[in-house]
């Protein structure tokens, strides 16, 4: 990779990038449009932290949501070489009540698995997302790996969520570019709203609803 910029539009670019301890990098990189779509600027694998500090350079990567496990030394180290630009972020776990919970002071992000995956894959689902036409090896098939899943037991109690196949990281980094994008949305309305710091964080983002029922009162695995 080289540091000469391969993106000269004057929309947001953010990123996901999925971590796998015996596997590359998976990396999702996206420019935003007015018309509320994102195309692909690059989706593919990289071998290195290095290699990806690179590549968010090279892109001008204004905000990054990067796995938090299992290399989390490394994942600090991208976060604290491009501070306020990427975030370290973790699925939490299902008594969390915001979509969305940040700490700006360790720059780390938890959202709920859930929803997350819900509009990752609806996005694709209303063509909001823009692929390349030759996607990389296995995006399909790690696309597909998620399966949401709805459980009653003996009791009644309702459990939903998303089990995996088989190898999902290109799932997952789709997932934290959304995240990232949501990151981005929140700094732009807390510089408006600096002074005001009373409004919910539940109606300031994108994430609609599940319409299964409410998940506030369910376990569900994360």
């Amino acid at each position: 990779y080289t540091t000469v910029p391969s993106y000269s539009g004057s929309g947001l670019v953010t990123a996901g990038i999925d971590v796998a301890s015996a596997r590359a990098l998976h990396v999702r990189i996206s420019a935003h449009c007015e018309d509320g779509t994102k195309r692909a600027l690059f989706l593919g694998e990289v071998e290195s932290f290095e290699e990806l500090a690179l590549l968010l350079e090279r892109f001008g990567v204004q905000m990054a949501a990067v796995d938090h496990l299992p290399e989390g030394r490394l994942a600090r180290g991208l976060a604290e070489r491009f501070p306020g630009r990427v975030y370290l972020v973790s699925y939490g776990g299902p008594h969390q009540r915001d979509l969305l919970t940040v700490d700006d002071d360790r720059r780390h992000v938890s959202v709920r698995r859930l929803e997350a995956l819900d509009a990752t894959l609806e996005q694709v689902r209303q063509q909001k997302n823009l692929l390349p036409a030759d996607l990389p090896a296995g995006y399909v098939e790690h696309m597909q790996a998620l399966v949401r899943y709805s459980e009653e037991n003996e009791i009644g109690k309702l459990t939903v969520g998303y089990r995996s196949t088989g190898p999902d990281d290109y799932a997952h980094a789709e997932a934290y570019d959304l995240v990232a994008r949501e990151l981005w949305n929140r700094r732009q309305i807390l510089r408006v709203y600096e002074e005001e710091s009373l409004e919910s964080f539940e109606g300031l983002f994108d994430f609609e609803p599940s319409r299964v029922a409410d998940y506030g009162d369910f376990d569900y695995r994360p």
